[in-house]
């Protein structure tokens, strides 16, 4: 016998709510890797990258230089920090992801 049990509005909430945190965990995560990759090759990704030009005076190329390679360096620095926090996110998207299980498996089981 085929049964015509539909579950509960809260139910199918709880559900939806565990997809849209996975997502968000996968996303949080392949970014994290992402970025992380990055900075282990020396690369920074296009939106992430800091430029300035400067004008003093006479136009020096060395003195360009050392700039862009002083803002590469800080881009590399971002890019490290914002894979640590996107990583953070991952985790606690998880945890927020374990906490919803659980209640869902309560009301199933209650």
């Amino acid at each position: 016998m085929v049964s015509n049990y539909y579950p509960p509005k809260e139910s199918t909430f709880l559900r939806q709510r565990i997809l849209k945190l996975s997502e968000k965990q996968m996303k949080s995560s392949l970014h994290s890797s992402f970025l992380n990759k990055c900075v282990e090759e020396g690369i920074v990704p296009p939106g992430l990258r800091l430029k300035l030009k400067l004008y003093i005076g006479s136009e020096s190329e060395e003195f360009q230089k050392s700039i862009n390679n002083l803002l590469h360096e800080v881009s590399l620095n971002i890019c490290e920090r914002l894979s640590e926090e996107q990583q953070k996110r991952s985790l606690n998207f998880g945890k927020e992801m374990e906490n919803v299980r659980d209640e869902l498996k309560k009301k199933l089981d209650g």
